[in-house]
């Protein structure tokens, strides 16, 4: 019984990250990058915290859109949207004059 559950387990682990799109590759990044600049002090917790609101928010949109249906047009609206947050958060953990 013990190797079935196993074996269960390892088919179902394989099976979601299979499922997992680019776009929810680039959000699950930019939350890490997010973290590790808090964390590495390049984002003030202030910062952090408004860019993990700006990213659940498009995480909400996404999820919006999908419901929705998703058209060419509605992904490139959110590529879009990812990228400007990118940029976003590229800029304050680079920020010069605050350092």
């Amino acid at each position: 019984m013990k190797p079935f559950v196993l074996l269960a387990a390892i088919v179902f682990a394989s099976l979601s990250a299979a499922a997992e799109t680019p776009t929810d590759t680039r959000l699950t990044n930019l939350r890490n990058r997010i973290e590790r600049g808090r964390i590495t002090g390049e984002l003030t917790t202030n910062e952090s915290a408004r860019l993990k609101t700006k990213l659940d928010t498009l995480k909400h949109k996404k999820a919006r859109m999908e419901r929705e249906g998703m058209t060419p047009e509605k992904t490139k609206e959110l590529d879009r949207m990812i990228f400007m947050l990118e940029r976003e958060t590229d800029r304050m953990t680079h920020n010069l004059e605050r350092k």
